[in-house]
């Protein structure tokens, strides 16, 4: 793992957790691409962006490979509008809207680009497991435990291999396109008892710490020129970047991942 930006070249994915997301016009494309286009949860946009009303309140999670997004979700604090109790509340038994925790976030958008479903870019993990790492980073950064999320039964049952405490708040229901939903409930803490570390290493905390490593790096090594241009840009102080690099040989198994969550 560099703890230093660098031009993105074709083995880098980037993860970035950030309000104010310089990427987030292609993540809105890759968001209408994948609940719009191929799951047809969402009618289609005019401009081919994917967006809604609990954007603003939200922080975004992005995995960027090659300056595109691989993988994005979002994130919705704690008393904020969400998506779970205003849009599937069908999907939770009665009375659990009125109950969710007080330390706790929605997490929603979960979309992977098709191209990296079921792969491990990264040794044993993949641009899906970047994304857990995002929420986990935030998570631990904002004080929340609980993770609020809608997943098709598909996701589900990723969720549980990757050791994720998922606790089912209502039924399965059929979607649009046919596919078995569930809302859940992610315990953090739980989780964080048996995750590989690569889910709890924790990433440098904001840009200026990643700039003031950059800079202590070029001293090191005498550079009398930096190249502002090859700095990735971003439009909030509190934006986490952390750039991971491919292995040489990569597992490209079967595409097991759909991306499928609200």
């Amino acid at each position: 793992m560099h703890t230093h930006a660098q031009p993105a070249i074709s083995r880098d994915y980037r993860l970035i957790v950030s309000p104010h997301l310089s990427q987030l016009p292609a993540c809105l494309e890759l968001r209408e691409a994948v609940f719009a286009r191929e799951l047809n949860w969402v009618p289609s946009s005019a401009d081919g962006r994917e967006r809604d009303q609990f954007d603003p309140f939200s922080v975004h999670v992005a995995v960027i490979h090659r300056w595109r997004p691989a993988g994005y979700l979002r994130l919705t604090p704690h008393g904020a509008p969400w998506m779970l109790s205003e849009c599937f509340d069908f999907l939770l038994e009665p009375g659990i809207a009125r109950e969710f925790d007080s330390d706790s976030l929605e997490v929603s958008r979960l979309a992977v680009e098709r191209q990296y479903r079921g792969h491990k870019q990264l040794g044993a993990f993949g641009v899906f497991d970047l994304l857990i790492k995002g929420i986990v980073d935030h998570s631990l950064n904002s004080g929340a435990r609980y993770w609020y999320v809608v997943v098709a039964e598909p996701i589900y049952r990723l969720l549980l291999s990757k050791q994720l405490p998922c606790e089912r708040l209502g039924p399965l229901v059929s979607m649009p396109d046919g596919v078995q939903t569930l809302a859940v409930r992610i315990d953090l803490t739980a989780f964080l008892q048996v995750a590989a570390p690569f889910f709890t290493s924790r990433p440098l905390k904001n840009v200026d710490e990643a700039a003031e490593a950059r800079q202590k790096q070029a001293r090191k090594r005498s550079l009398r020129v930096v190249n502002e241009h090859s700095e990735p840009v971003f439009n909030d102080e509190s934006a986490t970047q952390v750039v991971f690099q491919q292995p040489a040989s990569a597992d490209h198994g079967p595409a097991r991942e759909k991306a499928l969550a609200s």
